[in-house]
């Protein structure tokens, strides 16, 4: 088996502890979680994330938006895993359409997040004062 093979399969992966707090990103927040690989190249692992949030300091055109009408925006994205912080990678050949075990979380929190706000739409709920990200 090639780990070519695996690309637009859900998987279970395990990561480095150790490494949880340098892969920093939101929903990646067990060493055991599950995603769909969309790309492998030589530094690691392209994994989609259905449910990357941020609260955006600038609109797309530049212009400053106050910490009072920021609105948490979430977006499918693509997040980059180094091999350096991959431990293991559990692929199922003959598993189609399955659920997460108990072992590993999906990545993104929890699908029941995704249904409440959607794909590039905004929250509509106002987040605290100066707790924005920059875009």
């Amino acid at each position: 088996m090639s780990i070519k093979e695996i690309e637009g399969a859900k998987v279970l992966l395990r990561v480095n502890p150790d490494a949880l707090k340098l892969i920093g990103v939101q929903g990646i927040d067990e060493p055991s979680f599950y995603a769909r690989i969309v790309g492998v190249d030589q530094l690691g692992l392209w994994v989609e994330h259905p449910n990357f949030c941020s609260i955006p300091a600038f609109t797309e055109d530049g212009e400053y938006i106050p910490p009072e009408k920021r609105r948490k925006v979430c977006y499918k994205a693509y997040v980059l895993i180094l091999w350096q912080f991959i431990t293991s990678v559990v692929f199922f050949p003959e598993r189609e359409g399955y659920a997460p075990a108990e072992e590993g979380v999906e990545i993104g929190f929890a699908s029941h997040l995704r249904d409440q706000v959607g794909e590039g739409k905004e929250s509509g709920k106002e987040e605290d004062e100066g707790k924005g990200e920059g875009s």
